[in-house]
């Protein structure tokens, strides 16, 4: 499977029907974000690949909704949020870049399905300088 612009329709559509129904977390990562993931070309059932609820033991017990892997070692890790949340919430933000800066893992993403903030966590500079760049599924299409 790919990232096609007919693939990005198909998950607009569906975070729309999500948006209509209030939809919570765990609905927007089975119904956005892990067929994107798939789009993507990451194997959402293979363990090597993406783990879900992945914790680290320095995290002190929590856990990150999502490691994705590259020869089994957490790489990227991505924090989900229903479709309807804002993103610019800094107890998300922290949330997200915490759970990477404490587990040494270079790259995070923010995400409620439709927008896709990706931070460097252990750049030196205040939480606002970590994010790199964000990407919206919406503006993608325009």
């Amino acid at each position: 499977m790919s990232l096609t612009a007919g693939k990005v329709e198909e998950l607009l559509a569906e975070a729309k029907k999500l948006q209509e129904a209030d939809a919570n977390e765990a609905n927007t990562k089975a119904n956005l974000i892990e067929p994107l993931m798939d789009a993507l070309g990451w194997d959402t059932t293979d363990l090597d690949q993406v783990e879900r609820e992945y914790k680290d033991l320095k995290s002190m017990g929590t856990a990150v909704d999502y490691a994705l892997k590259i020869d089994a070692e957490p790489r990227l890790f991505v924090e989900a949020k229903a479709v309807g949340k804002q993103l610019d919430d800094e107890a998300f933000i922290s949330q997200t870049v915490n759970y990477a800066n404490n587990a040494g893992v270079p790259w995070c993403v923010l995400t409620n399905g439709i927008s896709f903030r990706v931070y460097k966590p252990n750049e030196s500079v205040q939480l606002e300088g970590k994010l790199l760049f964000e990407v919206d599924l919406q503006e993608a299409t325009e």
